[in-house]
């Protein structure tokens, strides 16, 4: 039997999941960068033990990191990784608060909420006004130049 691990929070004798990702591993990158998430779904295994395989495999510079890839709203940088030995991709720098707020606005949701929030302001504007040429008592309340 072999030697026992601590698998959710009892000792039993492990199993290695990563034994047969590294297997496939050379199959499934390919010559196409991917990332932990990408490499974890086609080998069908959790991402946790894709990137346990992938640092190990780091190590013995089996694999490198070909490139970068910035989140959707220049959040989380994630590593994309090629098979074979090679020279590591310099770290991308992380965008600042002001960047990532213009990158967020270019997109659809960013327009969205844009376009959302000068119809409330307008909006507001319009209800009062109307309200007060409407009904002279309010008019008098919050005066004619409202």
């Amino acid at each position: 039997m072999g030697k026992a691990k601590n698998v959710g929070g009892r000792k039993c004798a492990g199993r290695d999941y990563s034994r047969e990702l590294a297997e496939m591993l050379p199959e499934i990158i390919g010559k196409k960068a991917k990332t932990v998430q990408e490499i974890a779904d086609e080998g069908q295994r959790s991402e946790q033990t894709t990137r346990a395989l992938i640092d190990r495999l780091k190590a013995d510079e089996k694999i490198h990191i070909k490139s970068w890839q910035r989140g959707l709203y220049g959040g989380r940088i994630t590593a994309k990784y090629l098979w074979g030995k090679g020279e590591d991709a310099k770290k991308l720098k992380p965008l600042t608060d002001a960047e990532c707020t213009k990158r967020y606005q270019k997109t659809d949701k960013g327009i969205a909420a844009k376009k959302r929030y000068l119809a409330k302001q307008k909006g507001s504007g319009f209800v009062i006004s109307s309200v007060l040429k409407m009904n002279p008592l309010m008019s008098a309340i919050y005066g004619a130049s409202a």
